[in-house]
C-alpha cells in the first residue's frame, strides 16, 4: 500500500517485519515483529525464532495496523516514533568502470539517549558487485559513525546501473538507505579520491 506521504508500506511475510520504503529520499526501515510462534518456522535448536504470519495491513496516517494470522493478535505500528538513528551518505550515485573498487561513506546518527549495538547492512541485487564494509557492528553512542563501504564491480556491461543498499539494524528495527553504482568508462568514473586502481595478480 501505498501511505498518505507517498511512501511505500509493505510486509515482509517470512522474515516477520513490516517495512516502509521512501522513493524519494532511497530510505527502507524494517520494523521487526515481535510476536513468534515457533511452529510456523523451521527453528530447532534456535531461540527466539518462528512467524507471527503478517498477512493483512492497513494504513491510517502515521500508522499501521496489522494482523499476526497464527498469533490470534491485531498489530499496530506507529511511525511517528522517532526512529533510535538514521542513515546518511555523502553521495547517491557511486561511478566506476569494470575492476574498480569505490567507497561509500555512510554516517550513522543516534537519536538522543539511543546506547545499542548496530549490526551493518550491505545488499546488492548483482553478483558482480561486491560489498565490504569497515566492521560488522558498531555500539552506538552519542557519537555518529562513519563506516566506510567498499564496492568492488566485477565484469559489468557499460552504462549499467546497480541499486545498492547499506545501512544498521537493532533487534527491533533496520534502517537503511540505496545508492546507484554506475558502471562507465574510466574518464567518467568518480574522482580518484574516492577509487582504488584493480590489484596486481
Amino acid at each position: 500500500e501505498t501511505d498518505d506521504s507517498g511512501r511505500i508500506v509493505f510486509n515482509e511475510q517470512t522474515a516477520n517485519r513490516m517495512a516502509i520504503f521512501d522513493p524519494i529520499l532511497g530510505s527502507l526501515v524494517e520494523y521487526e515483529v515481535p510476536s513468534r510462534n515457533p511452529l510456523w518456522s523451521d527453528c530447532e535448536g534456535m531461540g527466539d525464532c518462528g512467524l507471527a504470519q503478517v498477512l493483512g495491513f492497513t494504513t491510517d496516517g502515521e500508522k499501521i495496523w496489522f494482523t499476526e494470522w497464527v498469533e490470534n493478535k491485531i498489530g499496530l505500528l506507529d511511525t511517528s516514533v522517532p526512529l533510535p538513528f538514521s542513515i546518511e551518505t555523502e553521495r547517491d550515485e557511486l561511478i566506476l568502470s569494470p575492476g574498480q573498487t569505490g567507497v561509500i561513506s555512510m554516517s550513522i546518527l543516534p537519536n538522543e539517549g539511543t546506547y545499542d549495538t548496530i549490526s551493518i547492512v550491505t545488499d546488492t541485487a548483482s553478483s558482480a558487485l561486491h560489498l565490504e564494509a569497515g566492521v560488522d557492528e558498531a555500539f552506538l553512542d552519542v557519537e555518529p559513525h562513519i563506516i566506510p563501504i567498499r564496492v568492488t564491480a566485477g565484469d559489468l556491461p557499460l552504462g549499467s546501473s546497480y541499486m545498492v543498499l547499506v545501512g544498521g539494524g537493532t533487534d527491533e528495527v533496520t534502517v537503511s538507505k540505496y545508492v546507484t553504482v554506475s558502471i562507465q568508462r574510466g574518464s567518467l568514473a568518480t574522482p580518484p579520491g574516492m577509487i582504488h586502481p584493480p590489484a596486481t595478480p
